[in-house]
């Protein structure tokens, strides 16, 4: 998959939509461009979409369109696009999140510094384009420094299946160490710093100062390139059950090591396999975790435990579930039997011992599963 072309296109006053940088020169000429020229240069309701419109020679070209208001602007508007050009059997999903965040920083280059609008740097968008088809089609990424406060940064991500959306009460777990790619993003470098495997993601955006659908958005990525995985909230009152991944546990030695290694406190000796391959047999549904803890658990992190075998799929949660009646209303429209505990408390930043206390003292039916 590669990028055939790059234009840089905006509104001229006297010309209407015009094509005003492209690599390589002469790709699109101005009869092709002119029969596309509307979805290039759009009306108001395409600003900041994607839009990919075909041309008659079979060329795919995708871009955001931007649009910046300003009475210093003839027409008291800048209109621009940076699009790419593929051929018309191109996987372009992936690309995207590139031509959208090649949108915003041009949009905010010119909104400090006059970037566009001042012809001096606006040339430099040639030389721009032009390493950025270079690099993104021989390596996949680039690193473009603009000006001295500003530089480009630019990778491709293979595509892989959406991963499921992130909920406010889940737990994200790194599962590696080196997070480089997003060295220059502020928000996702914030939203990294919280990660500690325990707190929520609700308690991760209230504590980061980041608002709460970016850090969804942070951990969306996160999750998509697998550098995390979602778990849910650690508590003693929590009841789980083993699963048929247990038979895989018994089986593999790495795995035996690696658990034996994560679930053992410091400093302490490290507990036999039969011991903890027992542990995790007999842990029961019926009763919390907390009732579960014996002395077996002497020289092992209870919570490694739990976090080594939820996160290995070794045993599961076994969430409860309420319907009943209360007089509070955002507490009841939670209580159809669809909403589990842990979403409950988070979203009303309750307890679950608070919780507990306000149902036993109205009708309620609880279930788990």
């Amino acid at each position: 998959m590669v990028i055939n072309g790059i234009l840089f296109c905006e509104f001229d006053a006297s010309l209407g939509p015009k094509i005003t940088y492209q690599v390589p020169k002469g790709w699109i000429n101005n009869e092709v461009f002119d029969t596309v020229s509307e979805y290039v240069i759009t009306k108001p309701f395409l600003y900041d979409r994607v839009v990919s419109i075909s041309t008659p020679l079979g060329d795919k070209i995708m871009g955001v369109p931007v649009c910046i208001e300003n009475s210093k602007y003839p027409r008291n508007a800048l209109l621009f696009n940076l699009c790419f050009v593929f051929g018309s059997k191109t996987q372009t999903s992936i690309y995207i999140p590139i031509l959208r965040k090649l949108a915003v920083t041009l949009r905010d280059l010119e909104t400090e510094s006059e970037f566009i609008y001042r012809e001096t740097s606006k040339s430099r968008i040639l030389d721009i384009i032009t390493r950025i088809l270079s690099h993104l089609n021989s390596t996949g990424e680039c690193i473009i420094p603009v000006d001295a406060a500003n530089t480009i940064h630019l990778k491709i991500f293979p595509h892989i299946s959406s991963p499921p959306p992130i909920l406010d009460h889940e737990v994200p777990v790194k599962t590696v160490s080196n997070f480089e790619t997003f060295e220059e993003e502020f928000s996702m470098q914030m939203v990294l710093s919280h990660i500690d495997s325990i707190k929520y993601v609700k308690q991760i955006a209230e504590e980061a100062k980041v608002k709460i659908e970016i850090v969804r958005q942070c951990l969306q990525q996160l999750l998509f390139y697998g550098y995390i995985v979602m778990t849910d909230i650690f508590q003693y009152s929590n009841r789980y059950t083993p699963t048929h991944n247990m038979q895989r546990l018994a089986e593999s030695q790495e795995m035996q090591r690696e658990c034996l290694e994560f679930i053992t406190r410091p400093g302490r000796p490290e507990p036999s396999f039969d011991q903890v391959f027992r542990l995790y047999c007999e842990i029961k549904p019926s009763v919390s975790f907390q009732e579960y803890l014996n002395s077996s658990f002497q020289n092992i992190d209870e919570r490694c435990f739990i976090l080594y075998g939820k996160i290995n799929g070794i045993i599961r949660r076994v969430h409860v579930f309420t319907i009943g009646k209360s007089p509070i209303p955002e507490l009841q429209r939670l209580l159809d039997g669809t909403h589990c505990w842990d979403e409950i408390c988070c979203d009303l930043n309750m307890s679950v011992h608070q919780l507990q206390a306000h149902l036993q003292t109205n009708e309620a039916i609880h279930f788990w599963k």
